[in-house]
């Protein structure tokens, strides 16, 4: 009677509070500040645990390792970026814009405007990718280069077009043109807005489009055909 009676009691005893569910996107910001700090191969489970404050147990039962946790916050941004960047070609092909802009300027001044809706406000993610992962040679690289990959072929395939069209000129590689675009879009989310409230007298917002507008005139500049442009005026 006893040990019956010992074990209702214990069946009846309340139980404490639930542990919050950590969600699987949680895990992926945590992990995306350790890799921005210690770099993808400087960083470890142990560290994303702590900095997320959770056992390691639990991003093994989510990842089967970090560079399963690399793999799925590239997939999350770019994953984002892809498609929107694939509608801007698609959208801008043939149609002329408001601004007086061909197709492909429009199309290009498009892909600036995507990227800055996807990165302008994550930081993190930006020092993930310029910073110790860019330079590092390994796991990171390679799977950092197969997104960019893509969006270097979109870009390509968009400067192949103007090329033939003879809206551009013929002696720019395609590649290298591309790059420089990705770049300066990088470059004008992170360090123009420690500048732009010293120096402009503006809203950052206004002052930062500002800005893109004049630098995308200037690329546009060193790209075009002049030839082509002034017989089609």
């Amino acid at each position: 009677m006893l040990k019956e009676a010992a074990s209702d009691t214990h069946k009846k005893r309340p139980r404490g509070p639930k542990p919050d569910r950590i969600e699987p996107s949680y895990l992926l910001d945590a992990a995306q500040r350790v890799f921005a700090r210690d770099g993808v191969d400087g960083a470890s489970i142990r560290a994303i645990a702590r900095e997320a404050r959770c056992d390691p147990s639990l991003l093994y039962y989510h990842f089967e390792n970090k560079e399963a946790i690399f793999v799925a916050i590239l997939d999350r941004k770019y994953g984002q970026m892809m498609p929107d960047l694939e509608s801007v070609a698609a959208a801008c092909a043939g149609q002329q814009s408001s601004s007086g802009r061909t197709p492909l300027q429009e199309a290009l001044w498009q892909i600036l405007r995507v990227y800055h809706k996807h990165l302008k406000d994550d930081a993190g993610f930006r020092t993930m990718m310029r910073g110790k992962v860019q330079a590092c040679q390994g796991f990171s690289e390679r799977e950092f280069m197969k997104y960019l990959s893509r969006m270097v072929q979109l870009m390509c395939t968009l400067f192949d077009g103007g090329i033939k069209s003879g809206e551009l000129r013929k002696d720019i590689d395609p590649s290298i043109t591309a790059f420089f675009l990705l770049r300066a879009c990088i470059d004008m989310v992170d360090i123009f807005p420690a500048f732009s409230a010293n120096f402009m007298l503006m809203p950052p917002e206004d002052a930062r489009l500002l800005v893109e507008k004049q630098w995308f005139e200037l690329f546009w500049a060193g790209i075009a055909n002049t030839s082509y442009t002034t017989e089609n005026k």
